[in-house]
């Protein structure tokens, strides 16, 4: 059997003592590398999937429903509710879409709206519009030539 005098064994103990804690440090510095590693991923998804605040409400100049002149759509309608837009289809019923986002600007005498929104199905979309100085003509950018005016109860 191997005897130590008590300065051996201090050192032994110290060595036992200076491994343990250099362990230690590497296992802190992994986890703090790591939770470092965390945050840089997290802050840069959010950069990344970054979607600027615009307004998700439809201004009340559009708010109402209205109906088209044209013969063919006589039964179509649009209603423009705060947050939602609803599509009436004639005979097939109305589409709700949740409104996810609006761009207005002046376009001239007329203002032109850019309304983003999801239907049911979480699908995005988008049209955009024009309305005329006095609010009470909408125009669609793809169907130009159609007018749809409000309806007064």
């Amino acid at each position: 059997m191997i005897e130590y005098n008590d300065d051996e064994w201090e050192e032994f103990e110290e060595e036992i003592v200076e491994e343990q804690s250099q362990g230690l440090l590497s296992t802190t510095r992994i986890l703090a590398a790591l939770a470092v590693l965390v945050v840089v991923v997290v802050v840069a998804a959010k950069v990344i999937a970054y979607d600027p605040p615009d307004l998700r409400e439809v201004p009340p100049q559009l708010i109402g429903l209205w109906t088209c002149d044209d013969p063919a759509r006589s039964d179509h309608y649009v209603e423009f509710r705060r947050e939602f837009v609803v599509f009436g289809n004639g005979g097939t019923g109305d589409v709700k879409c949740r409104v996810s986002g609006l761009d207005a600007e002046k376009v001239g005498k007329v203002d032109q709206f850019t309304v983003r929104y999801r239907d049911m199905a979480g699908i995005k979309h988008r049209t955009s519009m024009l309305l005329d100085e006095s609010g009470t003509v909408l125009r669609f950018t793809n169907q130009p030539s159609v007018q749809w005016s409000r309806v007064e109860f």
